[in-house]
């Protein structure tokens, strides 16, 4: 068991990096399928924006809990800087 438990230690980093791989070329195969079917562009930027966000909130609850608000407040002014820009 204790040879199990180290080469999962030592192949955990290679494992996470193929599966985002695969995530990477299922995403790209499911955009492929999108645009090919007639979907707008801009229309599949704004759905991948949103389900990125959707995915990076609770992420950001979990592990920034107690700087939450000052990240808040710091994306709101960059979003205000980039919007005059």
């Amino acid at each position: 068991m204790e040879r199990i438990c180290e080469m999962w230690r030592e192949m955990k980093d290679i494992t996470a990096m193929v599966v985002v791989q695969i995530a990477t070329a299922g995403l790209n195969i499911f955009f492929k399928l999108a645009m090919e079917d007639g979907m707008n562009p801009s229309v599949l930027v704004a759905y991948r924006l949103l389900f990125a966000t959707l995915f990076m909130i609770p992420i950001c609850f979990i592990f920034q809990r107690l700087f939450f608000f000052h990240i808040i407040w710091l994306c709101l002014y960059a979003l205000i800087l980039i919007n005059f820009m």
